[in-house]
């Protein structure tokens, strides 16, 4: 079988066997051909995460959206994968420019089920610290509802709760705390169908 080196960046000489993909360990021995590559394990996955703990969530799947007024807004949530979940938000002005941005993500970690959000600018400029982004835990869930509760650097949000009575409607409650004397924000937003 004919052996090519490959140098990269010029940090370490790398023999690869022609046929299969292997890269040779540190002493540079090659892995057997067609044997499968060791498996990586995340760093960052803490014990007792568990892919099962996202599957009541599944409900959030899909694209959703309503028009209020003129304005719009959208929320769209992938299918659980593992132990997480990525989503997007935006809410639009009546003409059309858009207002605000939202990306949250859902991890199933050892402390719990954590919804992570960040806000931006339409020019893309994080309202939060780059190292702070809002983090609430699941409180509660069923297989038609979720209710997250304020964990760490939420400022004065306290509650999110997200309920789909019937398989076409997402109801979105965004609660604060008393203190800051402002109403919740609702979100009555219908599934939309995407054409692929």
């Amino acid at each position: 079988m004919r052996r090519i080196t490959v140098l990269i960046a010029g940090l370490a000489v790398l023999p690869l066997s022609m046929g299969s993909i292997g890269v040779g360990d540190a002493a540079g021995s090659d892995r057997a051909a067609g044997e499968p590559p060791a498996a990586i394990a995340p760093r960052d996955r803490k014990p007792g995460a568990s892919a099962d703990a996202l599957k009541p969530l599944a409900f959030l799947a899909g694209a959703w959206s309503s028009e209020v007024d003129g304005a719009l807004t959208e929320e769209h949530w992938s299918q659980p994968h593992g132990t997480s979940i990525v989503g997007m938000f935006r809410w639009c002005k009546p003409d059309g420019s858009p207002s605000m941005f939202e990306i949250l993500t859902i991890t199933a970690e050892g402390e719990g089920v954590l919804l992570r959000l960040r806000h931006f600018s339409p020019a893309l400029v994080a309202k939060e610290d780059k190292d702070k982004p809002m983090v609430l835990r699941l409180e509660s869930a069923t297989a038609n509802a979720a209710v997250f509760v304020a964990h760490s650097d939420t400022g004065t949000l306290s509650r999110i709760t997200y309920r789909s009575p019937t398989a076409d409607r997402l109801a979105i409650e965004i609660d604060f705390t008393q203190e800051s004397k402002r109403p919740p924000l609702k979100f009555d937003l219908k599934r939309q169908i995407v054409k692929g």
